[in-house]
């Protein structure tokens, strides 16, 4: 079934090219299982790499703009393109990390986890949590109780969730790029850790944290060493840049979900569901690069592990079923040419609350341009 993540995880699954017509039926029927060829494979592996070594050669880098005696305006400028360059490499740590949740990157199931812990090793992201909570979102999503991603919140989400008010104001706030994502991100753990390990005293999960735990610290002890870093170095060349990557990353993500229906939808096949609850961008290329891909969601979420690379051919493929089913079912068909149009037409005026509850009442709170 879609929602089966670790699907397509076996050896002997076809190439990851989309190079005929998809069809809903076989995205149904779980005939479609786009993985990562070898030559794509190793791309990924030499990509890691590279990110990882690059990102070290800029915080050492910033640790030396940071100690070498510079005047003001050339010290600001050197470290602003440091902070420029190592936020952008984060980004793109954040895409390769969001595949390997997915099991999207390579065919063999440890190698993805292997990849996402190591990420989040130097990036001081824990990965069993965050895989558990966004495959989640993927069950979820449009069911808004247990979504734990959910960026737009419904009156009655909030009456049932007293710490969601906050984050409503916080996401009216100017620094909502920069701190709703870990806050959101850091009541769902709370939760998660209480119920999961305090109360279900779940053995191979506590076994999994305490190990991603000592690989950080390992990672980091090892970095610092090697680099003989002060922690102001690390401020600016590391933390500084993730909270901007993050920020990034909830600019483009924050139109995916938000304005759309925000109603339980239950009685939905996975397909009209997601039409509901989705939005797609095609976008420039470079935007498109950048944030690998990540605006062709309607189709992410249709098929889960198909590796960000061929989500455009996929979108392709799938448009003409997806235009029709929107029409038959009356459902919206939200397909943007552009994040810029999102947030010129329907950005600026969205709601603190997600009101929208029928096709009707969405086509008044949004303009698509397709």
């Amino acid at each position: 079934m879609m929602e089966n993540h670790l699907e397509g995880t076996q050896k002997g699954r076809p190439r990851n090219i989309v190079s005929e017509p998809v069809s809903l039926g076989e995205l149904h029927s779980g005939a479609v299982h786009i993985k990562t060829d070898r030559f794509g494979q190793v791309f990924e592996a030499a990509l890691a790499s590279g990110l990882f070594l690059l990102s070290l050669v800029i915080l050492y880098s910033c640790d030396l703009v940071l100690a070498t005696p510079l005047p003001a305006m050339g010290r600001f400028a050197a470290l602003f393109a440091l902070i420029v360059i190592q936020s952008a490499l984060m980004t793109q740590m954040v895409m390769q990390f969001h595949d390997c949740l997915h099991f999207a990157v390579f065919r063999r199931a440890g190698f993805n986890t292997a990849l996402a812990r190591g990420i989040g090793a130097y990036c001081l992201w824990p990965a069993t949590f965050l895989r558990e909570s966004h495959l989640q979102h993927h069950r979820r999503a449009g069911l808004v109780d247990g979504d734990p991603e959910v960026l737009h919140f419904t009156a009655e989400f909030i009456e049932r969730n007293s710490w969601a008010a906050g984050l409503n104001r916080l996401a009216q706030t100017r620094w909502a790029p920069l701190l709703f994502t870990p806050a959101l991100q850091g009541i769902h753990f709370t939760r998660y850790f209480r119920l999961k390990l305090l109360v279900k005293r779940d053995i191979s999960a506590l076994g999994a944290y305490v190990g991603e735990i000592v690989l950080m610290v390992a990672t980091w002890a090892l970095i610092t060493r090697f680099l003989k870093l002060p922690l102001h170095s690390y401020f600016v060349g590391h933390l500084l840049p993730s909270l901007i990557a993050m920020g990034l990353v909830y600019w483009a993500a924050k139109p995916l979900h938000t304005q759309m229906i925000g109603i339980p939808l239950p009685e939905l096949d996975l397909a009209a569901r997601t039409l509901s609850v989705a939005r797609s961008f095609k976008s420039n290329r470079m935007v498109r690069l950048f944030f690998a891909n990540l605006g062709f969601h309607i189709e992410h979420h249709l098929r889960p592990s198909v590796s960000r690379w061929a989500l455009p051919s996929l979108a392709e493929s799938l448009r003409p079923e997806l235009e029709k089913l929107a029409r038959e079912k009356q459902l919206p068909f939200a397909y943007h040419h552009s994040y810029r149009s999102w947030y010129r037409e329907v950005g600026k005026r969205v709601p603190t609350q997600n009101t929208i509850s029928t096709l009707d009442e969405w086509n008044i709170q949004n303009t698509t341009r397709v």
